[in-house]
């Protein structure tokens, strides 16, 4: 269902904007968590990411792409992240939201596919080089999933994973009912003050609003 403007209170020292696009997907121990994981790889892993290529290299819209896939109990999200440059975070959003169509429509190729795999499994194995951190993935896993045994099968899990699974994660869980995207930004960047908008209705969410404190928030369709 449509949803009204969000706002976010940005923390002390915060400088920059920042944009994300973030979508409802599944809740823990869900059939599509391993594919979700690597498709968020995919999508906004680093700079050699689909989004990064798209929206930082070839069309100069932002710059240091992220993207994750968090789960938790009742829901979780994945989201892809970006610093647009001035004046182009309504752009780079479209150039990003084609991306994901693309990846929908067509999919990714298996060797896009691999590397994302080995980036994450590369992560895990990096974290339990150290008996801190061998018991830090324990306390974890234990915590979040109930089981430290949890972590071996996300990671059997995610090296299994092929790219019509990635394709089809995207197909399931990246559509436009399901998805919220906002840009915020300090004060400083912001346009000249006007009178706070009345509260939200179901359609406002295309419209750009503004925080009158410490922070604005742009929430896109």
């Amino acid at each position: 269902a449509p949803r009204g403007p969000r706002w976010q209170a940005c923390p002390p020292g915060f400088e920059s904007e920042a944009t994300e696009l973030a979508w409802r997907t599944v809740p823990l121990m869900h059939g599509d968590d391993a594919a979700l994981d690597v498709l968020a790889q995919v999508l906004a892993g680093g700079t050699g990411s689909l989004v990064a290529s798209r929206v930082q290299h070839d069309e100069g819209l932002a710059a240091t792409p992220w993207g994750s896939s968090s789960l938790k109990r009742r829901g979780g999200d994945l989201v892809l992240g970006f610093t647009p440059l001035p004046g182009k975070a309504r752009a780079a959003v479209d150039a990003a939201l084609q991306v994901v169509e693309e990846v929908r429509e067509r999919g990714v190729s298996s060797d896009r596919v691999a590397r994302a795999k080995a980036s994450i499994l590369a992560d895990m194995a990096f974290a339990v080089e150290t008996v801190e951190g061998m018991a830090s993935e324990v306390a974890w896993y234990t915590s979040v999933y109930g089981q430290a045994e949890a972590r071996d099968q996300l990671r059997e899990a995610v090296a299994a994973v092929t790219p019509t699974q990635v394709q089809e994660a995207a197909r399931r869980w990246l559509t436009e009912e399901r998805r919220v995207v906002t840009s915020h930004a300090p004060l400083a960047a912001r346009p000249t003050p006007r009178p706070r908008p009345r509260p939200a209705t179901p359609t406002s969410l295309g419209k750009a609003h503004e925080r009158q404190d410490s922070c604005r928030q742009d929430v896109f369709a």
